[in-house]
């Protein structure tokens, strides 16, 4: 099982003792073409997707087309679901921001796109174990084998060796 930190890095036996073999932190990110970093993309067009890159459909608001999914699924790279962000969100953004989740996540298995779940926690109190992963996964539509594949399968396929 994999997750993403971008804002801290946690300790090692926290995230052992959460069930998770493998995390990344900041360090391990490059948001320019790089061949020993994930690249990770923040973009919600469709020309930015890059071959094995990590898409975070996010500008001002959580959203996504079927253009991108599909540039997603040619270039085999893969959309990220962070749950973090809801932490902050009142009512009615979160409830935008999940059903974009829901709707990308749709878009990803009618196309055959990677995606990813992840905490994307921000401090230690932030941090969910696998099990509260696949459960937000299964919860946004995908099947239980599914929202494991988003925690296990695919981000091995987008990571590099530490």
């Amino acid at each position: 099982m994999f997750d993403f930190h971008l804002l801290f890095d946690p300790k090692k036996e926290t995230m052992v003792n959460l069930g998770f073999e493998n995390y990344f932190t900041d360090k391990n990110f490059s948001f320019k073409p790089s061949k020993d970093k994930i690249i990770l993309i923040e973009t919600i067009n469709e020309n930015d997707v890059q071959k094995g890159a990590i898409i975070y459909p996010y500008n001002g608001k959580f959203i996504c087309s079927s253009n991108l999914i599909r540039s997603v699924a040619e270039k085999k790279a893969a959309i990220e679901i962070p749950l973090s962000p809801i932490f902050d969100m009142g009512q009615f953004e979160k409830a935008s921001f999940l059903a974009s989740a829901r709707k990308i996540l749709k878009l990803c298995v009618k196309y055959s796109a990677h995606y990813i779940i992840t905490s994307r926690a921000r401090n230690e109190f932030e941090l969910k174990s696998p099990i509260d992963l696949i459960s937000f996964g299964v919860s946004l539509g995908l099947s239980y084998d599914q929202a494991k594949m988003a925690l296990l399968e695919f981000p091995k396929m987008h990571s590099v060796k530490q």
